[in-house]
C-alpha cells in the first residue's frame, strides 16, 4: 500500500466519522478488525466500535470532527483530529483531540489504536 492510498483511507475515515453511519464507517474495516482505546485498553470489534460512534450523535448535538494532521506509516497511517459538540442533556460544550494509529491489510483497516483526549472522557455520559 502506498502512502497516497493510506492517506485516501484516512480522509475517508474522517468523512465517515462525520457521517456517523455504522455500516458506512464499518465498510472501511477488514473482517475481524479491532479498535483499541487508550482509556480502557480493550480490543473491541471494529463494527461494535462503529455503533458506539453513532451513539455519540444521540448524546451530542452539533457533533463535529475536524482534520488536524495525517501521515502515512509503513503499515497504514496516523490521523489526528478534533471532536466537538454540545451535550443534549446539559448543554455543556466539549472539545478534544484524538489520534488514530491505523494498520491496514489489503486496502482495509485491520487495527486502530485510538488515543482519546482525557478531556473528552468526562464529557461523554455513560451509555
Amino acid at each position: 500500500m502506498t502512502d497516497d492510498e493510506a492517506m485516501d483511507v484516512s480522509r475517508d475515515l474522517l468523512a465517515r466519522l462525520k457521517d456517523s453511519s455504522p455500516s458506512h464507517l464499518g465498510e472501511l474495516f477488514a473482517q475481524g478488525g479491532i479498535v483499541w482505546h487508550n482509556h480502557d485498553r480493550i480490543d473491541l470489534d471494529a463494527h461494535v466500535d462503529c455503533n458506539l460512534i453513532t451513539g455519540l450523535r444521540e448524546q451530542f448535538e452539533d457533533l463535529d470532527f475536524r482534520y488536524v494532521e495525517s501521515a502515512g506509516t509503513s503499515k497504514g497511517f496516523v490521523l489526528r483530529f478534533t471532536m466537538s459538540g454540545r451535550g443534549r442533556v446539559d448543554g455543556r460544550r466539549m472539545e478534544g483531540h484524538n489520534c488514530v494509529v491505523a494498520e491496514m491489510r489489503d486496502g482495509l483497516i485491520w487495527r486502530i489504536d485510538e488515543y482519546v483526549d482525557p478531556n473528552l472522557l468526562g464529557s461523554v455520559p455513560p451509555s
